[in-house]
């Protein structure tokens, strides 16, 4: 719920939504660096498999890889929309997608 109502006008929307880019883009490099770990753990539990005697420690490699790729999916979209709102003509239709 938003305190007061606020207008941007074109600059100040296109700042906003710069910083807001960058952002995203930065998020989806943590999820790229989650994707890795979750692909590097599930390499080093497969060449040490033949110490372990369950196959159950493979859940937190697969999780890390489900929530790498699902925040990379998430963060770029967010990432498309802010891009997609620095142009004049979104800014004047109101539509972003």
């Amino acid at each position: 719920m938003a305190l007061m109502k606020v207008k941007f006008d074109l600059k100040k929307r296109v700042k906003l939504a710069q910083g807001l880019w960058l952002m995203y883009w930065f998020a989806v490099m943590a999820g790229v660096l989650v994707f890795s770990m979750g692909l590097f753990f599930k390499i080093e539990l497969r060449k040490r498999s033949e110490m372990m005697d369950n196959n159950e420690s493979h859940f937190v490699p697969n999780l890390l890889i489900l929530m790498g790729v699902l925040a990379c999916g998430i963060n770029a979209f967010g990432g498309k929309i802010c891009y997609d709102s620095w142009t004049q003509q979104s800014f004047l239709s109101g539509s972003l997608c």
